[in-house]
């Protein structure tokens, strides 16, 4: 809708309502420009991070390792690193240039992608995993406060979304092109591809994206950048709903990073597919399930915020609660049309869940505590999620594969669902506390 210099503008952009054209810093095209080099981002963070899952077989014949030394490598020498470099990339995000961040940040994981393919045993694989988690460790507090000063906190969950998209994204290209290329090239050129050209986006980004000005409220009484990290904490914790929200999200990512790392060598060993045809499969049903729900799932939540913020996590936790039926149909599902199906039905309900939940946990920081409240549920989650998820389901797979042999992996997965009826439970304590807790991030306050 066209709009004059004097009226309001609506939309995706930034700033408080009412702000005018004439007071934005960027133009609407520049803004859209924002949202797809955020949403690209993504799309190489986690492609370079989830070519590994597609690769596992081919992997675990090359080294002769066990799946529970393969969840080791997927998830304990990622997320360690990505756990604790995150306060470090959040805090300095919360003080100096987030652009700058994103973009060095971006170089180091590609790189690091670059040398998974050049590894010669399975402790240089381990290294160069850890680099790719350091490096991936500053992207989403960056990516997250940046969303944070374009758009506005009504927005906010259809922008999340729309960037969260990328992951999705991300995910089905690591496992579409990764198992086409580890299949006819093996799997040293398959990393090589997945890294090389973020290489190159990590300077068209650091060369065309602007850092915003913060918005809304800086805290009380410390100056912009000047928060204790302690300080940090008791705030953020002083609000139930975030709490709640950090022990949502990290039971969540363990069940949906177990199910996302695993099924690849899940179609493989129960269906018997070949490394290119469960590339596709896996890529599909990522790449359409999982960001058709994350687009529709935002908008629909801001739409439903206008009326309710709560929303934000009632959306979720609905989602979280239907996805369950269609996971546990696909792990038993005795064909793989049937499995891959149920699949896609668990990501259109599981994907509505990311965006509104990170939307929501913004609206429950201070306006310099933003990177830093991302930071503290990425620890929280990559311990534990990406951690915990990928090796427990591991070692599982080795423990059934004693008596089901290769369909030991099934039962390993269907176990990790009832982590999501616990994080549900938390999401709706999350809501009971939100416009109280939300209402008291936009003062500003610190507890010291």
């Amino acid at each position: 809708m066209k709009t004059d210099d004097n009226k309001p503008v609506h939309g995706l952009l930034a700033g408080h309502p009412g702000t005018t054209l004439s007071e934005l810093p960027h133009s609407r095209a520049y803004i859209c420009y924002v949202l797809g080099l955020l949403a690209l981002v993504n799309v190489f963070n986690y492609m370079d991070r989830f070519v590994f899952s597609v690769l596992m077989e081919l992997l675990k014949k090359d080294f002769d390792v066990l799946d529970t030394q393969l969840g080791a490598l997927t998830g304990f020498a990622f997320a360690l690193t990505y756990a604790i470099f995150g306060f470090l990339f959040a805090r300095w995000a919360d003080r100096g240039s987030r652009v700058n961040i994103l973009s060095m940040a971006m170089g180091i994981w590609s790189l690091a992608t670059v040398l998974c393919g050049l590894a010669w045993n399975f402790v240089s694989l381990f290294f160069a995993r850890v680099a790719v988690g350091f490096g991936e460790a500053g992207g989403i507090p960056s990516t997250h406060s940046l969303i944070s000063d374009y758009f506005r906190p009504e927005r906010r969950a259809t922008a999340m979304a729309i960037v969260t998209a990328g992951t999705f994204v991300g995910i089905a290209l690591g496992n579409t092109l990764g198992g086409y290329i580890g299949e006819n090239f093996g799997w040293r050129m398959a990393f090589v591809l997945a890294g090389a050209p973020g290489l190159l986006f990590a300077v068209v980004l650091k060369l065309t994206l602007r850092e915003p000005p913060r918005q809304t409220a800086k805290s009380q009484h410390i100056g912009e950048g000047d928060v204790p990290f302690v300080t940090v904490l008791k705030t953020l914790f002083s609000r139930p709903a975030y709490a709640h929200l950090v022990l949502a999200v990290t039971i969540a990512v363990f069940a949906s990073i177990a199910s996302i790392q695993w099924a690849p060598a899940f179609f493989m060993r129960s269906h018997g597919l070949t490394l290119t045809q469960v590339g596709a499969v896996t890529g599909f049903v990522n790449g359409v399930g999982q960001v058709v729900a994350l687009i529709i799932g935002g908008v629909l939540a801001d739409r439903l915020a206008r009326r309710d913020l709560r929303w934000q996590l009632w959306a979720p936790g609905i989602g979280m609660i239907l996805s369950l039926p269609f996971f546990a149909a696909a792990y038993l599902a005795e064909s793989w049309i049937l499995a891959a199906f149920m699949f896609l039905l668990a990501g259109l309900a599981a994907g509505a869940v990311t965006g509104p939940l990170y939307a929501a946990i913004q609206s429950l920081a201070n306006a310099d505590m933003r990177a830093m409240a991302v930071a503290v549920i990425m620890f929280a989650a990559s311990i534990l999620g990406y951690g915990m998820g990928p090796l427990v389901i591991g070692v599982l797979s080795d423990y059934f594969s004693t008596e089901y042999g290769q369909d030991g992996l099934r039962y390993a997965l269907l176990s990790s669902l009832a982590f999501s009826i616990w994080g549900a439970i938390h999401i709706h304590y999350a809501a009971r506390h939100f416009l109280a807790d939300a209402a008291d991030a936009a003062t500003g306050r610190v507890v010291q």
